[in-house]
């Protein structure tokens, strides 16, 4: 492009550079005046719209994916096909993007989020230990030694399989144990009660089938229709290490799903629950390492189970993929919220 073609690009940029805002829909719509505003914004210079579905509590006559909802897709999509702007989907009821503003999780409440919870008690001295347990939340169990405070990682013994009517049962030989039991717990949202399981496969194609593939299928058809893709807004692997008064009282916490210690053992090559005290304990050389491989398998699950899924569909309809990561601004959030590496899900 030589120079007065793109100065002339700049006075009169195409509908893809020019603003393109959040269509709130948080109301019964009149399709006479969702003709107006959009013809408005076109005689204001805006290139398009990003269809989102508004609700926070009551603030909207019906839920996400609604019959309310896919009328004002219907004409919000036919509105911006007539006057020739750009149509995106916001991929949610409000934010963060991943739980169908949660109807994902009210239908399969096993999807919902989890954090990783660690219940230490010391032993000191040989002979037996009894431990409840809830076998419901019970994901592992581990005796350790501790040297002058220091995590023994060659002492650590995994008792799993010590657990028998409701209580971990061990017979402890001499010295300094700690018996650690490690339990999954469903955590809050942050508007709603609950949070899809974004490092969940399965869990995040329904979200993909439901809301993409939902959307894809209601305005492919329309003539015209300008359809440029998806807007994916602050999702998160897991909300375990927020600080927020008594509404995240867990902390502090670990991400955890179901896929997490197979997957691990895939990755690095040797045993999760065997070295999950160096995850608490942090004074041992090996428990930085450890760390970052707890961390790096759930932000490669979070990657290919979320932003894959998106990318794959996205891709596969010749549509873009948009969006961005809740807190991005903020490095600590990068591990807490994103899994230690937001260029991974780019």
């Amino acid at each position: 492009m030589n120079t007065p073609e793109l100065k002339k690009s700049f006075e009169n940029p195409a509908l893809e550079y020019r603003m393109q805002p959040l269509f709130r829909v948080n109301d019964e719509i009149d399709p006479k005046e969702v003709q107006w505003q959009i013809r408005s914004l076109k005689e204001q210079g805006f290139g398009g719209i990003f269809s989102i579905c508004e609700v926070f509590h009551d603030g909207a006559p019906d839920k996400f994916l609604s019959d309310w909802w896919w009328n004002a897709v219907d004409v919000l999509a036919k509105a911006c096909a007539e006057e020739g702007l750009e149509f995106w989907v916001y991929d949610d009821e409000d934010w963060p993007s991943g739980s169908l503003g949660g109807q994902l999780i009210e239908d399969h409440p096993e999807w919902n989020w989890h954090y990783l919870k660690s219940e230490e008690t010391p032993v000191n001295g040989s002979g037996k230990v009894e431990i409840p347990v809830d076998k419901n939340s019970f994901v592992g169990a581990v005796a350790f030694k501790t040297i002058e405070g220091v995590v023994s990682p060659d002492s650590i013994q995994d008792i799993s399989n010590y657990v028998s009517g409701g209580k971990i049962s061990w017979e402890a030989t001499k010295g300094e144990w700690t018996v650690a039991v490690y339990s999954r717990h469903p955590g809050k949202g942050f508007f709603i009660e609950g949070y899809g399981d974004l490092m969940n496969r399965e869990a995040m194609a329904e979200f993909v089938r439901a809301s993409y593939e939902g959307h894809w299928e209601r305005v492919k058809d329309i003539p015209g229709l300008k359809f440029k893709g998806f807007f994916t807004d602050e999702p998160a692997c897991s909300l375990s290490l927020i600080q927020w008064g008594e509404r995240f009282d867990w902390f502090p916490s670990m991400a955890f799903t179901e896929e997490l210690p197979g997957a691990f053992k895939k990755i690095h090559g040797y045993d999760w629950l065997t070295r999950l005290p160096l995850l608490y304990h942090e004074d041992h050389p090996e428990s930085l390492r450890f760390r970052c491989h707890h961390w790096e398998t759930c932000c490669h699950l979070y990657s290919e189970n979320y932003f894959k899924q998106i990318y794959d569909f996205c891709e596969e309809k010749g549509k873009l993929s948009s969006g961005h990561l809740v807190v991005e601004e903020d490095f600590w959030n990068h591990l807490a919220q994103q899994g230690g590496n937001l260029m991974t899900h780019f």
